[in-house]
């Protein structure tokens, strides 16, 4: 049944047939060129956002991590900011090695230079979450 289905004729125009067959094989062909087309302008596109990525981070490494904080974890809380965009205080904490004191002055200075804004202050016993901008 469904080759009789697929064999059925198409008016096109009134002078000319396209078998259903037909037509799915030229809207194939048009996908064929399509998608590997799309999937190369996503992949450029993703190279250039990666590469900004890269730059903003040495940017980052070489001149604002290092003249804010004169500490040797400013690699590893730059490391931990791409890694993590929104995080909690104790996340930080852990993660840069610092004390809870000293995590707390690096990220108030943080967010007065405007690297870190908050997205939601602390509540309670609920941490504040921080983003990195």
């Amino acid at each position: 049944m469904w080759r009789e289905q697929s064999q059925r004729r198409v008016q096109k125009n009134s002078k000319s047939t396209i078998t259903i067959s037909t037509l799915f094989l030229t809207v194939m062909a048009g996908l064929e060129e399509y998608f590997p087309l799309t999937v190369r302008k996503q992949a450029e596109a993703n190279s250039i956002r990666a590469k900004k990525v890269v730059s903003l981070y040495e940017e980052i490494k070489h001149s604002t991590i290092a003249d804010i904080f004169k500490t040797k974890s400013a690699v590893k809380i730059q490391d931990f900011l791409f890694l993590k965009i929104m995080f909690e205080t104790p996340g930080f904490t852990r993660a840069s090695g610092l004390s809870k004191p000293h995590a707390a002055r690096i990220l108030e200075k943080l967010m007065q230079h405007g690297i870190v804004k908050t997205i939601s202050p602390a509540k309670g016993r609920r941490a504040a979450i921080y983003s990195f901008s």
